[in-house]
């Protein structure tokens, strides 16, 4: 079964933490949202690629479907690191964690890093998840008014 994965991290020198909430986007191999309001799931197993610009400096990611074509130089973001409840491959150690965040945070662009009033992010998501997801919610609506 897929998770999607809605993150929020605070941290602070004296109290670190990492808050996540897990939302299931397949079950029993088939896709299942949430339609309630404020709480949208994207559907389905996914892959993200960051892009970034002729300067190095991230330019966006683009969330799709796991089997959609990558975009011409998107990185993929996401991979397996359990199956079946066992790691697939060593983990990284956290001075490489600490490290990767920190260069992923410098190549933001500096609006983007601004204190005040910063420019969001660019995230687009592909047409390809978009039609999926308009189909799943239609089926969705189509069943509550049939069993209405």
């Amino acid at each position: 079964d897929a998770f999607g994965v809605g993150t929020r991290i605070n941290v602070s020198a004296d109290a670190p933490y990492l808050v996540i909430a897990y939302k299931i986007v397949r079950y029993a191999g088939r896709d299942v949202l949430k339609l309630s309001e404020g709480k949208t799931t994207w559907a389905g197993e996914k892959q993200i690629y960051r892009s970034r610009g002729t300067d190095g400096r991230l330019a966006g990611d683009l969330l799709t479907l796991r089997d959609e074509p990558p975009p011409p130089n998107g990185q993929p973001l996401l991979r397996t690191v359990m199956e079946g409840g066992r790691i697939v491959e060593p983990l990284p150690a956290l001075a490489t964690i600490r490290g990767r965040c920190a260069e992923e945070v410098a190549a933001l662009p500096d609006d983007v890093r601004a204190l005040h009033h910063p420019a969001r992010y660019l995230v687009r998501y592909s047409d390809g998840l978009m039609t999926h997801q308009g189909r799943l919610e239609a089926a969705m609506r189509a069943a509550e008014i049939t069993r209405g």
